[in-house]
């Protein structure tokens, strides 16, 4: 039994048509990364302890930014999440990657359930807003990607203030 939580935080979770490793790959590959990622670039190493950085598509200028808190390949990666300019604490972004067991819907096949967890906001973070938006355009451009090998070609619009 999980006991609420008074902060807001966002929680996404789709099966897709691959393999651990293969998820797990995508999500951690400098090249790949924006092909569903808006054309953003995520760098980092992905070891516990690293930078993680990313930049703007169209200026190059940092994004966000944050330390990656856990990796445990190709299962479970955690890392800090603080939006550049905005005096907002850092939260934090889980990835879970299981094989998929055998739901009440019937047998799954080569696939897996991505679970994101997007948590630690204050009780007024203005960030989630943003992150309630941007992340399902994210999961659904990796979920393509990797079905079909095909972009998915989604744009980014910040949210007006």
């Amino acid at each position: 039994m999980s006991i609420p939580s008074s902060k807001p935080q966002f929680v996404y979770a789709t099966y897709i048509h691959t393999t651990p490793e293969k998820l797990w790959a995508a999500l951690t590959d400098e090249q790949t990364i924006p092909t569903f990622w808006f054309g953003n670039k995520v760098c980092s190493d992905w070891s516990t302890g690293s930078k993680v950085q990313s930049f703007d598509q169209d200026d190059n200028t940092l994004d966000w930014d944050g330390e990656v808190i856990e990796s445990q390949p190709p299962h479970k990666l955690v890392y800090s999440f603080r939006v550049e300019g905005r005096d907002e604490p850092a939260s934090r972004v889980t990835y879970l990657i299981e094989a998929a067991q055998q739901p009440p819907m019937g047998p799954t096949g080569d696939a897996v359930k991505f679970t994101l967890i997007h948590e630690d906001f204050p009780a007024d973070s203005q960030i989630i807003h943003g992150v309630s938006m941007g992340w399902p355009g994210i999961i659904s451009g990796l979920k393509t990607l990797l079905e079909s090998g095909q972009p998915l070609g989604l744009h980014w619009t910040p949210p007006s203030e």
